[in-house]
C-alpha cells in the first residue's frame, strides 16, 4: 500500500538487486522530495527511513547518492551522474504519497495552557528551541537492531494530525498519538537508541526523546516519572518512564511522537517498516 502524508517510509537497497553492487560502498546518502534520507549498512545492503510530511501528497522521487571509485565496480540501477564532489547520483525509485484527511477535536484545558502568560511564552520558546536543536542533530549511523514496537499496550484515544481546538480556539495540530493509560504504568522505548533529551516541558510535561540514528527520533510525553538520562543507551522494550498527566493534558495518558529529519510524523507508521538485521560489525553495534 502506498504511504500517506505524515508517514515514515523505510527503504532497503539490496546489494544484489539487478544492476546493482552495493556491497563495497563506504557511504550512501539520499533525499526524498528535497528532505535528506540517511542510510546505514544492514543485511546485505543499506537501510534508511524517509519522511513524507503532512502537506506533501503526490509523486515523489527517491534520489540516492553513493561515493564513486569504490571497490568491486559499485554501480546502481538507474540514470547516474558523477558530481564534482565525487558522489554518483542515482534516481532510484518513484514514490506515490497518498493524501490524508485529518479530523478536528475540541478540548477544554486550564486557561494557562490555551492563553499562556508572557513569562510562560518565553519558557515555551526556550523549550521549543532546545527541542529543535536536539532534533536537528542527525546521528550518521543507526542504533536499530530490529523492528519498532508499541511503547505500551493501550487504546489510541487521539490520532496523529488531528486539528486541536482548545477552549474554542483552533491552535494546533496533534503531532503524535495518544495512548490510554493510568498514572504510573510503564512506558518503553519503541526501539534501540540513545537518550538525547529529557526534561519537564510546559506543554509536553515529563518527556524523553530517544535518538535511533539517521535523523530518526521518538518521544514520550506527559510522563509522571522519567527513568533514563541523556546519554543513556536503551534497548527496544526498555523502561524509559511512567504514564502521567503532566503538561497540557485532560487526563493521564502517553503521547507518542516521531520525528524524521526534524519532520513530525505518525509514529504508528514505524510499525509497518521491516527493519533488516544490522550487518555484523556494522553501524548498529
Amino acid at each position: 500500500m502506498a504511504p500517506r502524508e505524515g508517514d515514515a517510509i523505510g527503504f532497503y537497497l539490496s546489494a544484489h538487486a539487478p544492476g546493482a553492487n552495493l556491497a563495497y560502498l563506504p557511504a550512501v546518502e539520499g533525499e526524498l522530495d528535497g528532505l535528506p534520507v540517511g542510510f546505514a549498512e544492514a543485511g546485505d545492503g543499506w537501510f534508511g527511513i524517509a519522511a513524507a510530511p503532512v502537506g506533501s501528497p503526490g509523486a515523489k522521487e527517491l534520489v540516492v547518492r553513493y561515493a564513486s571509485g569504490t571497490e568491486g565496480g559499485a554501480s546502481a540501477k538507474g540514470d547516474t551522474a558523477e558530481g564534482e564532489d565525487g558522489w554518483v547520483v542515482v534516481a532510484l525509485q518513484s514514490v506515490e504519497i497518498r493524501r490524508r484527511d485529518f479530523p478536528a477535536r475540541e478540548l477544554s484545558v486550564a486557561s494557562r495552557y490555551s492563553s499562556p502568560s508572557a513569562e510562560a511564552l518565553q519558557r515555551i520558546e526556550r523549550e521549543r528551541e532546545e527541542i529543535r536543536v536536539t532534533l536537528a542533530e542527525s546521528t550518521p549511523h543507526s542504533y536499530l537492531d530490529g523492528d519498532f514496537r508499541w511503547p505500551r499496550r493501550g487504546r489510541v484515544t487521539a490520532g496523529f494530525g488531528q486539528r486541536r481546538v482548545f477552549n474554542g480556539e483552533l491552535q494546533s495540530r496533534h503531532w503524535g498519538l495518544d495512548i490510554s493509560g493510568a498514572t504510573g504504568e510503564p512506558v518503553r522505548s519503541t526501539a534501540r537508541g540513545r537518550v538525547a533529551l529529557t526534561g519537564e516541558f510546559y506543554f509536553a510535561g515529563g518527556a524523553v526523546f530517544v535518538d535511533h540514528g539517521l535523523g530518526v527520533y521518538t518521544a514520550y510525553f506527559h510522563l509522571s516519572r522519567i527513568h533514563v538520562a541523556p546519554g543513556d543507551y536503551v534497548e527496544r522494550g526498555q523502561l524509559v518512564g511512567d504514564v502521567g498527566a503532566t503538561g497540557r493534558v485532560t487526563g493521564a495518558h502517553l503521547h507518542w511522537s516521531l520525528y524524521v529529519t526534524g519532520q513530525s510524523l505518525d509514529a504508528s507508521s514505524l510499525l509497518e517498516i521491516e527493519v533488516p538485521e544490522p550487518r555484523p560489525g556494522g553501524s548498529a553495534d
